[in-house]
């Protein structure tokens, strides 16, 4: 299934250049969100509202209704379905009974949070929609959103400060813009803002760091992460999906879907394999599995408990 480039798709946008139908899948809720209000500017008139169904919790009947009817005034109708991929297999067919005859004066966005290219539904709109991918970007490309954001707001926010803030919250755009929010909501000296010296961590950066072998890194990141309220099963949680990850690569096997990783760690993995053999790897778990063990049965502090671990699996110590 091939996607069209976003910026793409929104510059034919802006150039009132629209499809009677839109086939999102991903999860960035940004990228949704930003996709969504430039079609309504373009394509909806002041007093015309957007219908919103969600299929978790609206019935398809609802969607095949507004689909089949018609105003006798030409009214322009966008219609935003999410969770797409719930529709029955009736429906299925009903909304591509439809996508062969679409209404000129409707545009319908279908969202699915899930990108999978082996999705039959995904596959076959693909062929008859236009696909567009709304996943977490690499982390440069959420740099240059979040400088884009900063931008279309007039925030005065220098790049150093844009890097500080995608470097703490790099794991989606949303994250990232909402922080840049906070930012200007509060300012620069309040205290919800912390300094470089004072990063707030996410689990997903001891995972990477961890994944580089960078000791001292992972030790700054595992002991602010218990500093700011991650209890140590969360991060022993983490590390363990993270190595149980690699073993299953290292033995080709696709036996897990869900992996607990975000795609920033998921897209480094083979960087990992190459920084572990497959019986570092194995040691990674064992160590993991025991100090869990001691965790539950001993007073030994937190940190102390966590320093060992990041020590151990780095250095490959058994």
């Amino acid at each position: 299934m091939a996607t069209i480039n976003f910026k793409h798709i929104i510059n034919r946008i802006n150039s009132n250049e629209i499809d009677p139908i839109y086939s999102l899948f991903g999860n960035e809720a940004f990228l949704q969100r930003f996709f969504i209000n430039h079609i309504s500017a373009k394509f909806l008139s002041k007093d015309q509202s957007i219908i919103y169904i969600n299929l978790d919790d609206d019935r398809e009947s609802l969607l095949l209704s507004e689909l089949s009817s018609y105003s006798l005034f030409a009214e322009k109708r966008l219609i935003i379905v999410r969770r797409i991929k719930k529709l029955s297999k009736n429906g299925k067919k009903e909304l591509f009974d439809y996508i062969k005859s679409p209404n000129n004066n409707y545009c319908v966005i279908l969202i699915s949070e899930t990108y999978d290219f082996k999705n039959s539904l995904q596959k076959e709109l693909g062929k008859v929609s236009t696909c567009i991918d709304v996943r977490v970007p690499f982390d440069n490309k959420i740099r240059e959103w979040a400088t884009y954001y900063i931008k279309t707001k007039k925030y005065d926010i220098n790049s150093e400060i844009i890097n500080d803030l995608v470097d703490k919250y790099g794991d989606s755009i949303s994250h990232v813009v909402n922080e840049i929010e906070n930012l200007y909501l509060f300012g620069l000296d309040s205290p919800g803002y912390h300094k470089k010296s004072e990063k707030i961590y996410s689990l997903w950066q001891l995972q990477d760091a961890i994944g580089k072998k960078d000791i001292s890194t992972s030790l700054v990141i595992g002991n602010s992460l218990l500093d700011n309220g991650i209890s140590l099963v969360q991060v022993i949680t983490g590390l363990s999906n993270l190595f149980f990850q690699l073993l299953y690569k290292d033995n080709n096997s696709n036996t897990f879907k869900y992996t607990g990783l975000n795609k920033i760690i998921t897209n480094n993995l083979n960087y990992y394999n190459k920084k572990y053999s497959v019986a570092e790897v194995e040691n990674a778990i064992l160590v993991l599995r025991n100090y869990d063990i001691i965790f539950k049965s001993s007073s030994i502090k937190d940190s102390t408990i966590l320093n060992i671990i990041i020590t151990k699996i780095c250095s490959g110590i058994n």
